[in-house]
């Protein structure tokens, strides 16, 4: 099971998940290189032995010279007279004539030692130079540097996945906000990778569930549309027979006048390599469809509001779920994916912007053999017009029938008008679509 990535909207003392992991790399690195210089620096133990030695016998030499100077101390039996030399104080003369001895001694210790530390140094400084810790040493700095220059996971070679054990490992709430907005650029690799080149992005404002992207027919779901019949009001509800799923790759779907995603909540990643091909209807830049739902794979990630992050992780087990900080998921696909590995692009309402990006994409689909085409130019957009209008019919009907509007021809005809503002045609009916759908023998 994939971990739950708890989100709180009051993290405490973070900024974004990409500085968050930026600074626990770069301590990290700081702290391979203080144990790289340490290990140098260990090399270099005996030459500071010696030195310390050194230190104290010049140390000596100059304490000693002073008291010899001023005759005080071990030296004070200079100013002795020849009687206190050898009868009254002989023993503290005694100790004067050792502790000069010693005095003129000192420099030829300290000439012997200081040759000692020289070839000392030399074996350390031709044990470091042949050990490699230099180079180590200047590679750690260059990490570092590099860390401090990264703008996205990726050039802290790190997956959001690992980032985010990261954070956890150390007691840190991962969250992405405005800040993660970031676009890593990538090269085109979809000659080279084709399929596995691709995420599909899928906004939706019904929160995810199954591991699944399920269809409108697959879901269930109902549109309950008003009428006014002789200024009442009347509700009536139909099955959506939508069974496509549709997504963009590689950037998230965006608005234009047929539809808005911008305030949906919900954003799902899914590789594009993990959807078999049969159930592709279209591979399209801006609106790939399936046919029927589409299982989200162990390596789908799925972006929500940050205090939904449990109950989607739930309902998704097999998922990776991450949380955000915002009122909805718009701008997060394309620098996520990008983090991912991913070249992002930006979807238009007829393809990708990027002219070479979008050749070499209908390549991998001339390839796959896929198909390509619009879905509103499809089967089974005919299928789903045709079944939508028959399940509306019948509800119209149903609903009229339940409220005692229709008993005969006229007031059929009276009702007819008022129908025709919710797109229904007695007349007409559902014949031209029923024909048109019927490639399939579509059983009603």
């Amino acid at each position: 099971m994939i971990r739950v990535v708890v989100i709180t909207l009051l993290c405490y003392n973070i900024e974004n998940m990409f500085k968050d992991v930026q600074q626990l790399k770069l301590k990290e690195a700081e702290a391979v290189l203080a144990q790289l210089k340490t290990t140098e620096a260990a090399m270099y133990d005996d030459v500071r032995a010696l030195k310390d030695r050194l230190w104290d016998l010049e140390f000596k030499l100059q304490s000693m010279q002073q008291r010899e100077k001023a005759a005080t101390g071990d030296f004070r039996g200079k100013r002795f007279s020849a009687f206190e030399r050898l009868i009254t104080k002989r023993k503290t003369y005694k100790v004067y004539q050792n502790a000069l001895v010693e005095l003129k001694s000192l420099p030829n210790k300290i000439a012997a030692l200081s040759s000692e530390i020289e070839i000392a140094e030399m074996q350390a400084t031709d044990k470091v130079a042949t050990s490699g810790i230099l180079q180590k040493i200047e590679e750690a700095e260059k990490n570092i540097g590099a860390v401090e220059r990264a703008v996205s996971l990726a050039e802290l070679n790190i997956t959001p996945t690992d980032a985010i054990s990261l954070l956890e490992t150390n007691e840190i709430t991962p969250v992405l906000d405005e800040s993660d907005r970031k676009i890593f650029e990538r090269p085109r690799e979809y000659e080279t990778k084709g399929k596995a080149a691709l995420c599909a992005v899928h906004k939706m404002d019904i929160m995810p569930e199954n591991s699944r992207l399920s269809t409108l027919k697959e879901a269930g779901v109902e549109r309950t549309e008003k009428i006014m019949i002789d200024d009442k009001e009347y509700k009536y509800s139909y099955l959506m027979e939508r069974d496509t799923v549709h997504l963009s790759m590689n950037d998230e779907v965006s608005s234009h006048m047929y539809g808005n995603w911008d305030q949906c909540h919900y954003t799902v990643l899914q590789p594009c390599a993990e959807i078999a091909n049969e159930k592709i209807g279209s591979l399209e830049p801006n609106d790939t469809f399936t046919r029927g739902g589409v299982d989200l794979t162990k390596n789908a990630w799925i972006l929500c509001p940050a205090d939904e992050v449990e109950t989607v992780q739930e309902l998704n087990p097999h998922v990776h779920v991450l949380g955000y900080k915002g009122e909805n998921a718009q701008g997060l696909a394309a620098p996520f994916l990008s983090q991912l590995g991913y070249r992002a692009e930006s979807v238009g309402m007829w393809g990708w912007s990027d002219w070479e990006s979008e050749q070499q994409f209908y390549r991998i689909a001339e390839r796959e053999k896929l198909p390509v085409i619009q879905h509103t130019d499809s089967p089974e957009y005919q299928d789903e017009v045709f079944k939508i209008g028959t399940n509306k019919t019948i509800a119209l009907v149903k609903m009229l029938v339940e409220n005692d509007l229709v008993h005969s021809a006229a007031d059929l005809e009276h009702l007819q008008p008022q129908l025709k503002h919710v797109g229904f045609d007695i007349a007409k009916s559902q014949m031209s679509a029923g024909i048109v759908a019927n490639h399939h023998n579509i059983e009603v």
